[in-house]
């Protein structure tokens, strides 16, 4: 029988193609097509997945372990490697996301989740540090929810500095996450903003035991203007510290966001940077040409 065995332990994966085992090659992968030879009937693959994705898969086995641990029956649909196959319908409208485990939870139903393994992003003049989340992932996973008539939930778990990750998880819907961007975004100021900072009293935190808070959460007006006005402050230091490093040192716009993020770790994404460096473009603040350096107006 033919099949593929994910080994965590190792981070290697055993692929078998044929109905009896008797001969093994090992390889080490190195961004490089390995062929199985006629003559080997299984190959076992060396460092399969990369730093990050390890990262992501021990999250899912930790979230494995509370739903295991909380006697909650689940589907564990995650980083397996066959993966898991969407229709076109889902693909069109999710833009490729896909949530790691349903759950059935009793008096709720059935839950779509996703594992979050992420480090708290820093704020430059507020001492709160934040899970955060593309604006893009969210408006996916709400067309996923929409698509398949099922609850999508997210379970952030913190990756501390050293890559470790933490023992508690953090609950939120999609559906009050979305609540609170649409609340957000009625500022027009915000519509610049790529990446959504999350305040910390919206998660639920979960430690061993599992609770839900279900129903829309209603958001006041001072923890929306609070976030506005968090989010606005990075993104006018961002836009500073872009300009500085043009203004002191070489760099072509396809650099841009590899090389602020080295002097603002766990502040910036680089996508941020390279959105916010677009706009600076736009607004005839910075100078952009083709094969050349960026440089100022």
């Amino acid at each position: 029988m033919s099949y593929l065995k994910y080994n965590c332990d190792e981070n290697s994966l055993l692929i078998h193609k044929g109905a009896t085992q008797f001969k093994k090659s090992e390889v080490k992968i190195d961004q490089e097509t390995y062929i199985i030879p006629k003559e080997y009937k299984s190959a076992k693959i060396n460092d399969f997945l990369s730093k990050h994705e390890l990262i992501g898969f021990n999250g899912e086995l930790k979230f494995k372990k509370l739903l295991d641990d909380n006697k909650i029956p689940y589907l564990y649909i995650g980083q397996g490697a066959y993966g898991i196959e969407k229709s076109k319908t889902l693909l069109d409208h999710s833009e490729s996301k896909r949530p790691d485990f349903l759950l059935n939870i009793k008096d709720l139903g059935t839950i779509l989740f996703d594992v979050k393994c992420r480090a708290k992003m820093n704020c430059a003049n507020n001492k709160e540090a934040f899970f955060a989340l593309f604006i893009s992932e969210i408006n996916a996973l709400l067309e996923l929810q929409k698509s398949v008539q099922m609850q999508v939930w997210i379970a952030f778990i913190e990756r501390d500095e050293n890559e470790d990750l933490k023992d508690c998880f953090h609950f939120i819907s999609i559906s009050n996450l979305y609540k609170f961007l649409e609340e957000i975004q009625k500022d027009n100021s915000f519509q610049q903003i790529k990446v959504l900072r999350i305040p910390n009293q919206f998660l639920k935190k979960i430690g061993k035991k599992i609770s839900f808070s279900v129903g829309h959460v209603d958001f006041s007006p001072k923890i929306i203007q609070k976030s506005i006005q968090i989010h606005l402050e990075l993104m006018e230091n961002l836009k500073n510290q872009i300009i500085m490093f043009i203004r002191n040192n070489k760099c072509y716009k396809s650099n841009i966001g590899r090389e602020i993020i080295k002097n603002t770790m766990k502040t910036y994404y680089s996508k941020e940077v390279d959105a916010c460096t677009n706009t600076l473009i736009n607004d005839k603040v910075i100078l952009h040409s083709k094969y050349k350096h960026l440089s100022l107006f």
